[in-house]
């Protein structure tokens, strides 16, 4: 038997767990909230919780009234919640074979574990994972299409003039009723947007100023984009960029990049606690219009294949990204509004 073949469980946990320690942050899905879940590997198909009703937060008719000691209560109000039903995913990847009779010494293997076998398995399982959220938050799934009021995409700033990113966003926010419905629920507006969005908005007019004879930069520091959302957009609490929508080439690695979620444009209103565990706790609730559901993390197992002599490093996961709260809870700009 190679080397290979004793790999344990425990050997390959501690190389991943290196592995996401260091890469973890740089996925957009790991910046949603978390929260544990039953699935299929435990016998369950889908979970099923109860979600206070927004409306039970808001002022309305009926709401404060003169009262005096003494005087009979009014009658009760009823509070209304909504169901969410949560039924991960099960997926998986394609193996990573090694032969049985490889004479590779123990050091030889660890390199191929740390160096390739792994951060291979582990990359695309992340980046399987970022590529769903980037599709979910622009399909209409996790928020409302919006629209820039201006002559054409965006990207043609240099015919058309009449341009105000900024300003149509927060008319979005605002008719949307995002700013309301963080107050009531708690919640933190968030802002998910992809390299070649921020890199439109580095050359566009309306963040660098420039302009015909304007003598002013055509190109500004990304670093100065990100601080006037966060001054202009103050609602705005985090801002998020989706940079790993394509495979990492890594040491052993020889596939090309598959580029997807390019034109992300979105704005999501996520529960303010970042962990929840419904699995250990039924009223353990989250929130929000985007929420990360967890049955079994990305993770690498290691299986023996007699019949054709080899050892597969096998990589799988069970999630779902849901919306407790719906599509009305956050907002996105479809490619169109955006690039031609």
């Amino acid at each position: 038997m190679s080397i290979y073949g004793s790999i344990t469980s425990e050997t390959l946990a501690n190389v991943g767990a290196s592995w996401i320690q260091t890469n973890r942050d740089r996925f957009g899905w790991t910046k949603l909230p978390m929260c544990k879940v039953l699935g299929q590997g435990n016998g369950h198909g889908a979970t099923v919780y109860s979600l206070p009703a927004l409306d039970n937060f808001l002022e309305k008719a009926g709401g404060l009234a003169d009262w005096a000691y003494g005087a009979d209560r009014r009658a009760p109000r009823d509070l209304s919640k909504a169901s969410v039903t949560v039924t991960p995913l099960v997926q998986d990847i394609q193996p990573i074979t090694r032969p049985m009779t490889s004479n590779a010494n123990a050091e030889q293997v660890y390199a191929d574990l740390t160096n390739s076998i792994l951060p291979g398995q582990l990359s695309l399982l992340f980046q399987g994972i970022e590529r769903r959220f980037a599709t979910l938050l622009t399909d209409g799934t996790l928020g409302t299409s919006s629209t820039f009021s201006g002559t054409g995409d965006l990207d043609s700033y240099m015919t058309n003039t009449d341009h105000d990113p900024m300003g149509d966003i927060l008319a979005a926010i605002e008719s949307n009723g995002l700013h309301w419905k963080a107050e009531a629920d708690g919640t933190k507006l968030v802002m998910f947007l992809s390299p070649r969005v921020l890199y439109l908005f580095q050359r566009h007019p309306a963040f660098t100023g420039s302009g015909a004879a304007s003598g002013v930069a055509q190109v500004t520091h990304p670093e100065d984009v990100l601080n006037q959302i966060r001054t202009k957009i103050p609602l705005v609490e985090e801002v998020v960029l989706l940079n790993s929508v394509a495979d990492t080439v890594r040491a052993g690695q020889t596939s090309a990049p598959q580029i997807n979620g390019r034109d992300v444009l979105a704005f999501q209103l996520l529960d303010r606690m970042g962990s929840r565990d419904l699995a250990a706790n039924p009223y353990d609730t989250p929130k929000g219009s985007a929420v990360y559901f967890e049955a079994e993390a990305p993770n690498v197992s290691v299986a023996e294949d007699a019949d054709v002599k080899s050892v597969k490093f096998n990589g799988d996961c069970e999630f779902q990204i849901g919306t407790p709260r719906g599509a009305t809870h956050g907002i996105y700009f479809p490619t169109g509004e955006i690039f031609t």
